[in-house]
C-alpha cells in the first residue's frame, strides 16, 4: 500500500513538474469560477513576473 502511495505522489510530482500549466488547470477546473481564466501561467524571468489564472473571477 504504501509503495502504491509513493509511485502515485511521485507520478504526480513529475506530471507537475513537466507540465506546470495542465497540472494547476485541471486541478483549478474543479472548482466553481464566475469566469474562466485566458491563459493559466505566464512568467517572465527577467523582470520578475509570475502570475497565474490571469483573467479568471473567483
Amino acid at each position: 500500500m504504501q509503495k502504491l502511495i509513493l509511485f502515485k505522489n511521485t507520478k504526480i510530482s513529475i506530471k507537475s513538474i513537466e507540465n506546470p500549466s495542465l497540472f494547476w488547470e485541471e486541478i483549478a477546473k474543479t472548482f466553481k469560477w464566475k469566469k474562466k481564466w485566458n491563459r493559466v501561467l505566464d512568467w517572465d524571468f527577467n523582470k520578475p513576473k509570475v502570475s497565474w489564472f490571469e483573467g479568471r473571477e473567483s
